[in-house]
């Protein structure tokens, strides 16, 4: 048996470059891991694949993306040929989900429990599979899932499954509001209406080390970060979903700074000094807010 934590992230940069013809979009993001997380006990089963969730609405079937993470590392094992006896002696997998990621939040938790599996299932199985094998076959199943092998802070180009590895802002507090609702990432992508920009010329590399420096010299405010954070798809969200745009004002309200949706939404974050700034925030806002509420942290 194997536990493992599958954190969820935020997105502090998101921009849609355009279509591609596969049917994605190649992006250019700056995803950051916080410490919400769903907790995953992975074993061995008499036979097939059982999917256990604490949440109801989440599949158990083919359609989960854990279920096509253990198909997917089954079939590259036996292709590949790797003679491992606890995998040879595998029958089944039973996968245990503690849901406290939102689903359908732009918060990749479906993803990240697809990456821990991958990674839960190269331990239980002895695989001795590396980190840059499980973001390839990550790749396969979705474009955010090479970035949870890993986590911490990254750059994801291309579909968002090419990446490079940034170093981290450190400890920030870190606040959720998600109304309730879920957006359709595929609807949110499809009404961009795509145009050029001169921000599509940025250097978003430059601009996060110019971050990084301004943290060297102790000299980087919220403000400061606040005027980095960009979501390309939240204004077209907000059009339709106008309560998400309510929730920003609210955080604004109550004394946040830098506030920006994550992913295609429905959860906006906002970013604080500490966690003991985000949870006065949270008091406050839970006076007379009936969404859901959560303060933490992110994580390196």
């Amino acid at each position: 048996m194997v536990k493992v934590k599958a954190y969820a992230k935020i997105n502090l940069y998101l921009d849609v470059i355009g279509r591609r013809s596969d049917g994605y979009y190649n992006i250019r993001t700056i995803m950051q891991k916080i410490n919400l997380a769903d907790e995953l006990i992975v074993k061995g089963s008499k036979k097939g694949i059982k999917i256990i969730c604490n949440k109801e609405g989440v599949p158990s079937d083919k359609s989960n993306t854990v279920y096509k993470a253990v198909e997917l590392l089954r079939e590259y094992v036996q292709n590949s040929g790797i003679k491992k006896e606890k995998f040879t002696r595998s029958k089944g997998v039973e996968i245990k989900i503690d849901k406290n990621i939102p689903v359908a939040a732009g918060l990749g938790g479906g993803s990240s429990d697809a990456a821990g599996v991958l990674i839960a299932l190269n331990k239980l199985w002895d695989l001795g599979l590396s980190l840059r094998t499980l973001e390839g076959l990550g790749s396969r199943i979705g474009a955010d899932v090479p970035f949870f092998i890993r986590g911490g802070t990254a750059y994801c180009y291309g579909r968002g499954d090419k990446i490079k590895r940034l170093q981290s802002l450190g400890t920030l507090g870190v606040i959720l509001l998600n109304p309730g609702y879920h957006v359709s990432t595929k609807w949110a992508y499809g009404n961009l209406k795509l145009k050029l920009t001169n921000k599509k010329n940025d250097n978003i590399i430059q601009r996060y080390a110019h971050i990084q420096r301004l943290k060297r010299a102790r000299d980087l405010t919220i403000e400061k970060l606040e005027k980095f954070l960009y979501n390309d798809l939240e204004e077209t969200v907000i059009k339709k979903y106008p309560s998400i745009g309510k929730i920003k004002y609210k955080l604004k309200k109550a004394g946040v700074e830098a506030i920006l949706m994550s992913g295609s939404g429905s959860t906006v974050f906002g970013l604080v000094p500490t966690q003991k700034f985000a949870e006065k925030v949270k008091e406050v806002l839970q006076q007379d807010d009936n969404c859901w509420i959560w303060v933490g942290k992110t994580r390196k």
